[in-house]
């Protein structure tokens, strides 16, 4: 009786043996990329934020030569150029209108405001753009593959997409499902909130709501989606907020003048708009940003009341 467990005990062992050898020659001969498009797959059914943080942190790393290739082109600096150009408008005509909310006058009159302001939103606009843009080009590389194999003949014109490491084919697949993942995830979320980080908060609050058990009542459901919303939209608002009182507190402790030909309050500060009109800054606590903004006529010597 011992000797058959035995010889089942070994071969056990030796199956756990063959196995893990196995495995440790497969992972040792994936990529960095590969390794970590291997893992988001795995746990994508536990967190899809990890799993999209894990997708988008593969691609940069895949694509980083290709996009130093594409930079020292002289086609690729021009496509550069013309994307992040695009992106640079938008964020003027933003940090413009925020500056415009913030301080109730013309950004021009406000320009190191309006240029802090651009500083807050260029970079993660960029960053998140730069993201989309590299998920969507994922989605659009079956079609040019397969325009490739319909003209095989000059496909020796066609940019190399292939990867050159072991097993392109399988790295290609599992790079378009995690993307494909990502990219919708991100669409959907974007379609109720405003900001990347309200998206993730609302991936997150999806996969913890699959995970418990259903509720037994619609209203009970309808209550926890209300107060969701309520929460999720609280932190959005504290977080535009926060922009809102950098740029207050910019404008008035940096930019405003201390003196000023026109009359004044003590207890404030001076932007002149023109040669009758000045903003004058209070700190209130009560103003929505900490900072109180007046338009008040100029009243000087050469002006009198």
């Amino acid at each position: 009786m011992t000797a058959p467990i035995l010889r089942l005990k070994a071969k056990i062992a030796r199956t756990a043996r063959s196995s893990r050898q196995g495995f440790d020659g497969f992972w040792h001969s994936l990529t960095l990329a590969q390794r970590l498009y291997t893992v988001a797959l795995m746990v994508y059914p536990v967190s899809v934020w990890v799993t999209m943080l894990l997708t988008v942190t593969a691609l940069v790393i895949e694509f980083w030569p290709r996009f130093l290739t594409l930079f020292h082109s002289l086609p690729g600096k021009a496509i550069l150029l013309l994307f992040y150009a695009t992106i640079t408008n938008f964020v003027l005509a933003t940090a413009a209108s925020t500056v415009n909310e913030v301080t109730g006058v013309d950004a021009q009159h406000f320009d190191y405001t309006h240029n802090f302001a651009i500083l807050l939103f260029l970079p993660s606009w960029m960053l998140l753009l730069s993201v989309i843009a590299l998920l969507l080009l994922q989605l659009v590389l079956p079609l040019y593959v397969l325009f490739l194999l319909l003209f095989k003949p000059f496909q020796r014109f066609g940019i190399t997409l292939m990867d050159n490491t072991k097993r392109p084919i399988l790295t290609a697949l599992a790079r378009f499902i995690l993307c494909f993942i990502t990219t919708l995830n991100l669409f959907v979320a974007s379609g109720d909130f405003d900001n990347a980080g309200d998206a993730m908060a609302q991936l997150n609050e999806s996969f913890e709501r699959g995970m418990q058990p259903q509720e037994s009542t619609e209203e009970e459901a309808s209550r926890k989606q209300k107060q969701f919303e309520v929460t999720v939209g609280a932190q959005n608002d504290s977080s535009d907020k926060l922009i809102k009182v950098l740029i207050a507190q910019f404008a008035y402790h940096l930019e405003a003048d201390n003196y000023s030909r026109c009359a004044k309050s003590d207890n404030s500060k001076v932007v002149e708009l023109n040669d009758y009109e000045i903003v004058e800054l209070f700190e209130d606590e009560s103003a929505p940003y900490g900072i109180r903004f007046e338009v008040k006529k100029c009243i000087s010597a050469a002006f009198p009341q």
